[in-house]
């Protein structure tokens, strides 16, 4: 393949692609940091339906935990309980601060009724605004045309068939009205509303002159559309309306809020069921005598609901859990997070450490921590390159080109990835880091050539310098490019991954590699073209033809290892070996908590949380029935019961379970509380003697009496229907979400409810711990599935390009000696098998083949030549074996540069795919030749 025709107008290479950059460049501060942790895991996995469902009927669940440690003994004084009332009472009203602001200059008596209006984006919210987002009337035939946010705004005039129609919002979604039809054929009106690529349609009647929409995101612009359809199912002409869903005003962000100073307590008396404070502040004040303390200590001893939830063991500690308002977003989260920490540092006190935990909090601090990696690792990985090309080159030309194109590449991916709409999540925080380092091979393998063939021309005239570089880029070219396909390939496979986050990753560094060998193939050699005809006078210093540094090394290797050939297939068996069985070893553990370092705050608060109360890991169990009533059954409550006493006797982690038939056994407690032993029925009712009755059914009777009478919120455990629940939930709190634990305590769950609950109730597992496990799951199948596919698609390319099956086969050897290596030592380091670290495998692939490629180009070359092999390994090392080492190097010492990152996957992706280098340079330079010269392939000669 000849590339002579794209230098024929050097200047204009450099200044197209100078151009293309300054665009992409442009979209750069547009860049959103992503940190929502929730989209790691597919929408349509099990697991994550069952938790959308989940949430549906109890709530999201999202918990900012504050913890409050005393440094001076007990925590319960009253200095420390006027503290945490004083926290808990200003947490209660946090809410956006930009309905803030706009209920505060708002002049209608009813501020909590108010609408935001209609906006363009949320950017533009402000209170009372009459400008509204109507697409107009379009010229639709029979089908109505999807609505197009790019075309221009028209002006809200009516439609065709439906007169004064109106968008208003309430607190659950928004309400369409019209007042009139104009189409006296209509059958009927179709509403449709799109996000994203999503529709969905509500079919009306023709006499309804409203419908409301419910189940929408705050803070987010949906489009609808309405028209009516006639008996023959024609369409009219369609009423378009783009439509901002806003918090409504006063909308609270905190849900609800659960402490010592504000819990509710039951007490049985002859009216009834009390429900009364476990501390009555409003009545009484703080407990400030060791006999209202005592009381306290006593009401908290009467329900082991209390237990390890609002009190410690060494009553050192108490937790406040802040429960955030269903269908907020992560932004929202963190607006609780940072006022929850202004009003922490108002109460801040000497004698308390106080410690924030709770997935808002990960959010936040991984959102935080993605940020301060993008601005050290970049200058980092720059300069690590920047030193490399100066050791490996000694002149700046050999620096500024490699490192110019390779930035150059990094900045058209970006900046792709930006214009696509694409966030920049956790691993997303790697690509610019990963192209800058793998990126910069490509201008390597030209510059070293270049200089190489310069030093031996001396100085040349013009016409002599473009034929030497045209010689070097036809020669250079092909098996470079072909080597950049091989590490798009590796990276493309990420694309067989159900997660969304590891798909972006391989396609917007496929296509910055893609980049980089196009700004290595031309923007270089159009750069050095120029710059030869500007500094032709400038004398070419001729270096000594004494062999330097790596020349010896190259001839070290083969004169002191490859003659030995046979002690490198024994060292290698042996390695692969060893490595073999320490990939048994290897944990899949997907934990969020576990991304940090051990001395981050995040993971210091969780690790207190965890020795101080039951725990910060969740997983809810939800029993389901058939009927209305059915979760008040005594046998099914009972099952629940037993259910709960099997996990906690055999999972020490379960330090408490949380659940219904807790308060059903709370309320049979109170309703005998002039009993001779009220304790004695702290139980499910299955007795009819104990409790005067006649058969089972009346136990059930009894049941729904208590929820009668209690004037409790059961939703967050029993959903809408508390006084004839079908469904009900329990939660267990755990100290860890270890991977192989929760298998083991869902497997448990699941052979316990077969056996002991009905076949027509549903019992299901769902939260943050099952989705931690899906997780797990998901990324054994990525690697599994990525890993096979860069392996067949790099034997693909390398057969091809060499037309021979065989040569695909000797190319993957080398490879497979590396990545199985690299498992084995992750096993060995005790590194576990994580989002971060699943990329390594097709990344050894993918680059890893460049060398394998590289050297087999260059072993082909000089084989055709000589039939002497001995000659021929040693000019093969000798051409290729000096591009191989910088390249290695270069790549290598970019991948350490994760070792400075925040996040510990990033750290041990780093550290292997370091390694990765070594052994895959190492496989193509000594095993490889090894290879060659005992089988000596026909392929090599043709």
């Amino acid at each position: 393949m000849k590339f002579n025709f794209l230098y024929k107008r050097p200047l204009l290479n450099i200044v197209i692609i100078s151009l293309i950059t300054i665009g992409f460049a442009l979209f750069l501060p547009k860049a959103n940091i992503d940190n929502d942790v929730s989209k790691m895991i597919p929408e349509d996995n099990p697991s994550s339906v069952a938790y959308v469902e989940n949430s549906k009927i109890f709530g999201t669940g999202s918990v900012i935990i504050i913890g409050l440690k005393s440094k001076k003994g007990s925590i319960l004084t009253p200095e420390n309980m006027e503290i945490v009332n004083n926290i808990t009472k200003e947490a209660e009203h946090i809410f956006s601060p930009v309905i803030k602001e706009a209920v505060e200059s708002s002049t209608q008596e009813n501020a909590d009724s108010e609408l935001l209006g209609d906006f363009d984006t949320p950017a533009t919210t402000t209170q009372g605004s009459d400008e509204i987002d109507v697409l107009g009337d379009f010229d639709t035939n029979d089908t109505a045309t999807p609505v197009d946010a790019n075309k221009s705004m028209g002006t809200n005039t009516a439609p065709q068939a439906l007169q004064n129609v109106q968008f208003t919002q309430d607190r659950n979604g928004v309400i369409i009205s019209w007042d009139a039809i104009n189409d006296s054929s209509a059958k009927k009106i179709v509403v449709s509303r799109w996000k994203i690529s999503r529709k969905e349609i509500e079919t009306m009647k023709k006499n309804e002159k409203q419908i409301h929409i419910g189940n929408l995101n705050f803070d987010e612009t949906y489009n609808f559309e309405l028209h009516t359809v006639n008996a023959a199912g024609v369409k009219s002409k369609a009423y378009r309306k783009k439509f901002y869903i806003a918090l409504p005003s006063k909308y609270p962000l905190v849900k609800k809020i659960m402490s010592i100073t504000n819990t509710d307590f039951l007490e049985g008396t002859a009216e009834g069921i009390v429900i009364s404070p476990l501390i009555d502040i409003e009545k009484n004040g703080v407990p400030r005598t060791q006999a209202e303390f005592d009381i306290v200590r006593n009401k908290l001893a009467s329900w082991d609901m209390y237990d390890l939830n609002l009190l410690s063991k060494n009553e050192e500690s108490t937790a406040i859990y802040v429960m955030l308002a269903d269908n907020t977003k992560v932004k929202h989260h963190e607006m609780v997070y940072n006022q929850i920490e202004k009003i922490i540092k108002t109460y801040n006190h000497d004698n308390l450490e106080i410690n924030i935990s709770g997935l808002p909090a990960i959010t936040l601090l991984i959102g935080t921590l993605m940020i301060s990696d993008l601005a050290v690792l970049i200058p980092f990985v720059v300069l690590a390159i920047m030193m490399i090309l100066l050791v490996s080159f000694k002149k700046i030309s050999g620096v500024i080109l490699p490192l110019t194109g390779v930035l150059i590449s990094t900045i058209w991916a970006v900046g792709l990835m930006v214009i696509s709409g694409k966030r920049i999540d956790l691993i997303g925080t790697s690509i610019p880091v990963i192209l800058i380092a793998v990126g910069s091979a490509y201008g390597i393998h030209i510059i070293t050539h270049y200089y190489e063939e310069m030093k031996k021309a001396g100085n040349v005239s013009n016409e002599e310098h473009k034929k030497i570089l045209m010689d070097i880029v036809n020669t250079v070219a092909p098996p470079v490019f072909f080597a950049s396909l091989t590490t798009i390939a590796g990276f493309l496979s990420f694309m067989t991954s159900p997660m969304e986050t590891l798909r972006n990753f391989g396609l917007y560094t496929s296509t910055g590699i893609f980049a980089a060998i196009v700004v290595a193939i031309i923007f270089i050699p159009s750069v050095l073209l120029i710059k030869h005809s500007n500094f032709k006078k400038k004398e070419i210093v001729v270096v000594s033809d004494k062999p330097d540094f790596i020349t010896k090394l190259m001839l070290g290797v083969y004169h002191g290892l490859l003659k030995r050939r046979y002690i490198i297939i024994i060292v290698t068996v042996l390695v692969v070996g060893f490595s073999m069985y320490y990939i048994t070893k290897i944990k899949i553990d997907s934990q969020l908590i576990k991304y940090f370092k051990n001395d981050s705050s995040v993971t210091a608060s969780d690790r207190f949380l965890n020795e101080s109360f039951a725990g910060t890991h969740m997983l809810d169990v939800t029993i389901k029935g058939v009927n209305p009533g059915d979760l008040a059954e005594p046998q099914i409550l009972s099952s629940m019961d037993k259910l709960s006493e099997m996990l906690q006797e055999n999972y020490l982690q379960i330090k408490k379970i949380m659940g219904y038939h807790d308060f059903i056994k709370k309320l049979n407690e109170v309703m005998h509380y002039d009993s001779k032993n009220p304790k004695d029925f702290y139980e499910i009712p299955l007795d009819p003697v104990k409790y005067n009755l006649e058969n089972q059914s009346d136990l059930k009777g009894l049941i729904t009496q208590y929820l009668l009478l209690y004037s409790g919120d059961l939703k967050e455990y029993a959903g809408v229907d508390t006084l004839s629940p079908n469904i009900a939930k329990m939660t267990l709190v755990m100290t860890t979400s270890d991977p192989y634990f929760i298998r083991s305590v869902i497997k448990d769950i699941k052979s316990f409810s077969k056996i002991n609950f009905p076949a027509n109730y549903t019992i299901s597992v769902s939260g943050g711990s099952d989705i931690t496990n899906a997780l797990n799951d998901i990324v054994v199948n990525s690697q599994i599935y990525s890993l096979l596919l860069s392996f067949i698609l790099v034997f693909s390319i390398i057969a091809f390009s060499h037309k021979s099956i065989y040569a695909g086969l000797i190319g993957i050897i080398p490879l497979s000696v590396s990545v199985i290596f690299n498992f084995g030592l992750m096993g060995l380091l005790d590194i576990p098998l994580n989002m971060g670290t699943a990329l390594i495998a097709s990344i050894a692939v993918g680059i890893g083949v460049d060398y394998t490629i590289h050297f087999l180009s260059s072993y082909k070359e000089q084989r055709m030549k000589s039939d002497n092999l001995e000659i021929v390994t040693t000019k093969a090392l000798l051409t290729s074996g000096k591009a191989i080492v910088f390249n290695a190097s270069a790549v290598g010492l970019g991948f350490a540069v994760m070792l400075f990152s925040s996040f510990v996957p990033l750290i041990h992706l780093g550290i292997l795919a370091s390694l990765v280098m070594v052994t895959s340079s190492l496989g193509a330079l000594m095993l490889l030749p090894v290879i060659l010269n005992i089988f000596d392939p026909k392929f090599l000669r043709k």
